[in-house]
């Protein structure tokens, strides 16, 4: 994990590099940075909330949702003395916003924003997990010249990157430190134990209103694929073109988030090669679709075992997948039922009132239940 926490800092670096050789790029951006600060009253807040974003501009389930919690954050606190900001990573290239899906947050150099916040003495730091071991060994360097308290939140939205306990223990010699996860699966008494700090279940924005619904007869003979890189990955896509050549496939990757929406709301079966439980499997049964995975205990619950197309291994999937297919393509009814069947279990835990909810009692670990009562009757 720190091997490649190194490899993803000297490729930031160069990136970097290559950014700030274009001065009109980098002047730009900082002008929309500034111009959004000084609308902002930045000396009246006495706290502050503040989400790390990569400086990289891209889609992704992970910076979709620190955009998405950054939002909800901020309706909490619009009317409060505490400032919501997302600030680029340090030493990220510079960037002023997110523009391949849909936002209105504007991005800022952390730096600029504390020396304008001058009256805040207390900061809540958000840190996505990858971004953990940075942050822990240059803390100091980082915050150092600013008399503040600081508190941290660990976003651990991907337990294959969870950081090493060393660089949260080293956390925790500056200020409270407390994770919040993205999946029920890894949100319980074993990361507790690991990490020995109080762990908070958020999930994602993730819900099923939020999606261009289609039934079978709407939908094309196609299949989506996660981008993510696998040791089946050759063989599976072998696989579907000798065996389903009557399906199209398309591989999500260079593409906007609305762009695609409309694929998988067009397509019938959406295999992921990722985590299994993520955007690629919830988002297209959300839309209509059937998600294709292999079961793995740290991001699925035990519920989603007995669902069709969820299947045990990968020699499960490799075997009996495209056979699978052709049956249900042929029956709507068996379709359906099948896609029912996921669309259930999905729904039952993903819901944005239930997001909204978990946000709201998340941050009454760190303000009172009263005061954050009365900030949302305003």
């Amino acid at each position: 994990m720190i091997f490649l926490e190194r490899i993803w800092s000297k490729l930031c670096n160069l990136i970097k590099h290559i950014y700030l050789r274009r001065p009109s790029a980098t002047s730009n951006i900082r002008k929309v940075q500034k111009n959004y600060l000084d609308e902002d009253l930045c000396s009246s807040y006495d706290s502050l909330i503040i989400f790390f974003a990569p400086g990289f501009d891209m889609v992704s389930g992970g910076v979709m949702s620190i955009i998405s919690l950054a939002a909800e954050t901020k309706k909490i606190f619009i009317k409060s003395k505490t400032g919501v900001f997302v600030c680029v990573i340090p030493h990220h290239p510079p960037l002023s916003k997110f523009t391949k899906f849909e936002n209105d947050q504007i991005l800022v150099n952390y730096r600029d924003l504390l020396l304008r916040c001058s009256n805040a003495k207390k900061i809540l730091l958000h840190v996505p997990e990858i971004y953990t071991h940075y942050i822990a060994k240059n803390l100091r360097k980082l915050f150092g010249q600013f008399n503040v308290e600081l508190c941290f939140n660990i976003l651990l939205q991907n337990i294959d990157v969870a950081p090493s306990p060393v660089f949260v223990n080293r956390l925790k010699l500056y200020g409270a430190v407390t994770i919040t996860t993205a999946h029920k699966a890894y949100s319980g008494e074993d990361t507790r134990r690991r990490y020995n700090c109080p762990v908070h279940h958020l999930s994602v924005w993730i819900s099923p209103d939020k999606y261009i619904y289609q039934r079978f007869d709407e939908k094309k003979e196609l299949i989506v694929i996660s981008p993510d890189t696998h040791e089946f990955r050759g063989a599976i896509l072998k696989k579907i073109q000798n065996e389903l050549p009557q399906f199209e496939f398309v591989v999500i990757k260079d593409m906007t988030y609305s762009e695609y929406l409309q694929i998988i709301s067009a397509a019938r079966f959406s295999l992921t090669f990722g985590e299994g439980l993520d955007g690629y499997f919830a988002e297209s049964v959300f839309s209509g679709g059937i998600g294709i995975a292999v079961y793995n205990d740290r991001f699925f619950d035990e519920d989603y075992k007995k669902l069709n197309f969820v299947y045990p291994s990968w020699d499960e999937l490799v075997r009996n997948f495209t056979t699978d297919v052709l049956r249900i393509n042929r029956n709507p009814d068996e379709y359906e039922a099948i896609h029912r069947a996921q669309f259930e279990i999905l729904a039952s835990n993903y819901s944005y009132r239930n997001y909204q909810e978990n946000i709201i009692s998340f941050y009454e670990r760190y303000f009172s239940k009263k005061e954050i009562d009365r900030l949302l009757e305003c």
